[in-house]
C-alpha cells in the first residue's frame, strides 16, 4: 500500500490501531508513515 501511495505522489499513509476506539485527536492509536521520494 505504501509503495502504491508513493507512485501516486502521496506524502504517505495514515493508519489506526484496529483495537483502539476512534478519536479524531492526535494520540498513540494513529500512525503516519511517510513515503520517501528519491532521485527527484
Amino acid at each position: 500500500m505504501l509503495e502504491h501511495a508513493a507512485k501516486l505522489n502521496f506524502e504517505g499513509i495514515i493508519s489506526k490501531n484496529a483495537q483502539a476506539p476512534y478519536r479524531s485527536d492526535r494520540n498513540e492509536a494513529w500512525w503516519k508513515v511517510k513515503s520517501v521520494q528519491k532521485g527527484k
